[in-house]
């Protein structure tokens, strides 16, 4: 789908709003076990959760006993770009920023 062919009405603009603020709290379209991100358990996908955790994880403000995938080495610093937290994290942080951007060079509609 491209922008010239989402934003041709008010439908397709309250569309990408949608996406937009669900993506911030909800991991795909279809509920719990869906996911917008590959790679990483649709739970852990969350983009609030992600932002989150690389913000908390890498410092000593939080204690992590878990263990899940990714998790430990964001906490102990032993992290590189393969890490899960750090792929679904960008990816996360990737797949938003686009929608924001087109949203933002659009006209506004009226009506």
């Amino acid at each position: 789908m491209t922008p010239d062919k989402v934003y041709v009405g008010l439908a397709g603009y309250k569309q990408v709003l949608a996406k937009l603020y669900g993506g911030f709290a909800l991991t795909g379209p279809t509920g719990p076990g869906s996911g917008d991100i590959g790679g990483i358990d649709a739970g852990t996908s969350d983009y609030i959760r992600q932002f989150w955790s690389a913000q908390e994880l890498t410092t000593d403000e939080a204690v992590i006993a878990w263990n899940d995938p990714g998790v430990q080495e964001w906490h102990n610093m032993n992290w590189d770009a393969t890490d899960p937290c750090c792929a679904a994290s960008t990816a996360g942080f990737t797949t938003k920023l686009p929608s924001a951007t087109s949203l933002s060079a659009k006209p506004p509609m009226t009506s």
